[in-house]
């Protein structure tokens, strides 16, 4: 015969649940980041907090990427990525050729981003997370629109 909630039963069942979800975001070390600035306008604001994962070798087109600034390293940057090595970037001062071990970033906000654009391909090794989904607000990362019109590449 079951019991009547006592309303204690609940707040053990949340507790656990909080303290599981707490473990699991710590297991995955780093895997909370929270997005700092425009560039990924629209599909990320700033201050929304992402889920993350460690980057892997088999990074593809349109994958949203934690990436150190090649220029200061001690600073991580949330972008997109638009090419990888022996594809072809588009950039201002012409199309060129990705190295290899190389990939180009870009913020869906090409206004208010600094990216590949200004400092070329970015070692892989730089490239330290992938973000699997927005924890706050909840929802799935998806390909979408820059803000200059251009298809953002598949995900």
């Amino acid at each position: 015969m079951d019991q009547p909630d006592d309303g204690w039963t609940t707040v053990r069942r949340v507790v656990v649940a909080l303290a599981v979800l707490w473990a699991a975001l710590r297991w995955v070390s780093g895997a909370a980041r929270r997005v700092n600035g425009a560039s990924m306008e629209p599909t990320l604001s700033a201050d929304q907090l992402v889920l993350t994962v460690p980057a892997s070798d088999r990074l593809r087109v349109g994958d949203v990427v934690v990436v150190r600034d090649p220029r200061a390293r001690e600073r991580l940057t949330v972008k997109r990525i638009v090419a990888l090595a022996g594809d072809v970037a588009d950039l201002p001062r012409g199309p060129a050729p990705v190295p290899p071990g190389h990939v180009a970033v870009a913020g869906d906000h090409r206004g208010r981003s600094t990216d590949s654009r200004h400092y070329g391909a970015v070692p892989t090794a730089l490239v330290e997370r992938r973000v699997l989904l927005r924890l706050l607000p909840p929802g799935r990362i998806t390909p979408g629109r820059s803000t200059d019109g251009r298809p953002q590449p598949p995900g």
